[in-house]
């Protein structure tokens, strides 16, 4: 080669290389993919006449290589699900070939199932619905609904990394199941779990039994009948007086200690079921004297 050649070759590598900065800070990894494949896209760099690919499962260890030409996209295929991978692009002008651009990675395949799907502030006409994202790789998700045993329907999209979502225009007196999934060009994640939603106060609790457990301790114990109640009321009263809300417990609940109390005293208690919408009828009334 001879010098002039030489100087050629350096100021081009010199060249590709100063506009290299800008083809870096533009390298991104776009999210569409196939399964097994993803697709890349970068700004084109003034002086080359092609752009190649490098890969791998390590950062800076790559291993494979794709020539994408004069193209400023590529997708790389045949890889594997679940696995992630490591991509940056050089450029090249004949045998003047470029550093390395910023490297950028992502993970093939559908997303990982969102989990602990519950629902809060339950009113007439509406609920919100919160869950945990287990994925990294999420596009968005999905939210599904059935009334009653019927069949399942999509309702909403939300976007990436959101946990929330308000479902609202519901019918009163009505029960409501719902259920999400996550997805990406792959595919879908499995379904979280399902949770059921009454625009209904729920049914009244039953069987309320209490036991005296000491001078000053009273255990009451009922049956739930009901699956969209926010809590329990328990309220007491002493001998034949004014009923008065001692407590609230939470949903699923089904028992409490009622403490602080009188010797030698007689108490009633009653106990009622409560959410967004309304509260329940009183369970039956049970009476116990402490010792």
């Amino acid at each position: 080669m001879s010098v002039a050649r030489l100087h050629c070759g350096a100021r081009l590598r010199s060249r590709l290389n100063a506009l290299l900065i800008v083809f870096i800070g533009l390298l991104a990894f776009n999210g569409n993919a196939l399964a097994g494949s993803m697709t890349l896209a970068w700004n084109g760099v003034t002086g080359a006449s092609g752009y190649r690919v490098h890969y791998g499962t390590a950062s800076r260890g790559y291993t494979q290589t794709l020539d994408a030409k004069a193209n400023t996209t590529a997708t790389v295929s045949g890889l594997t699900d679940g696995t992630k991978y490591y991509f940056a692009v050089r450029a090249y002008a004949g045998s003047v070939t470029s550093g390395y651009s910023q490297e950028v990675s992502g993970t093939v395949g559908a997303p990982t199932d969102p989990s602990d799907l519950a629902s809060t502030g339950v009113s007439a006409s509406g609920v919100n619905l919160v869950w945990r994202d287990n994925s990294g790789n999420e596009s968005g998700f999905h939210i599904e609904r059935r009334i009653g045993m019927g069949a399942w329907s999509q309702i909403a999209s939300v976007g990436a990394n959101v946990i929330t979502f308000a479902s609202t225009g519901l019918m009163s007196s009505t029960n409501y199941e719902y259920r999400v999934r996550a997805y990406n060009p792959s595919g879908t994640s499995a379904y979280s779990n399902t949770v059921v939603v009454g625009t209904t106060a729920p049914l009244a609790p039953s069987t309320l039994a209490a036991s005296v457990a000491s001078t000053s301790r009273i255990d009451l114990l009922w049956r739930d009948n009901s699956n969209n109640e926010t809590g329990f009321h328990i309220e007491r009263q002493i001998g034949t007086g004014t009923w008065s809300q001692i407590a609230t417990v939470g949903p699923n609940v089904t028992g409490f200690a009622s403490t602080g109390l009188k010797s030698l005293t007689t108490y009633g208690y009653r106990v009622r079921a409560y959410n967004g919408i309304g509260v329940s009828a009183y369970s039956n009334v049970v009476s116990a004297k402490t010792r």
